[in-house]
């Protein structure tokens, strides 16, 4: 039987996501939006404030650079990859749409150490930027938590 991607509607043929009904391209997208989280999530911690990182903030925020990046690439009649932008919204239409979805693969993924066991909601994260790379480690036992692909100054 043919697996559907949640978001799209594409056939799911793998990827890191296929366990949450995601196809790659979505997939990709939806690592962006969780190293922003998590990035969010540690300067949230490097200044003490422990009050979390809602979806709705989370949303929000993409959703206004998206409008950005999709205003000045009009204005400039240039366009990096209109069905980048247009798969993103889609991504977040789910995120929105569906939240319960994108806390269920936080918390299995990403909520507490899998080697120290230290809760990310208490404890923080440390980000490190490397080339095209942000890698994410373990405040408190320096293990790496997710690498994510990020070639783009933002998002």
């Amino acid at each position: 039987m043919v697996k559907l991607c949640k978001i799209c509607g594409e056939e799911i043929v793998g990827g890191k996501f296929e366990d949450y009904e995601t196809c790659p391209i979505c997939g990709d997208i939806l690592d962006d939006i969780i190293a922003k989280y998590l990035e969010m999530v540690a300067m949230k911690c490097a200044q003490q404030e422990f009050d979390g990182i809602t979806l709705n903030m989370i949303i929000k925020y993409l959703d206004e650079v998206v409008d950005w990046v999709e205003f000045f690439e009009d204005l400039e009649e240039f366009s990096s990859d209109a069905k980048y932008y247009e798969r993103f919204r889609m991504v977040l239409n789910k995120l929105d749409l569906d939240r319960v979805w994108f806390e269920k693969i936080i918390k299995e993924n990403y909520k507490t150490c899998p080697a120290c066991g230290a809760d990310f909601t208490r404890q923080c994260l440390d980000i490190e930027k490397d080339g095209d790379w942000v890698k994410v480690y373990c405040g408190t036992c320096g293990k790496l938590i997710s690498k994510h692909y990020a070639p783009k100054t933002e998002l």
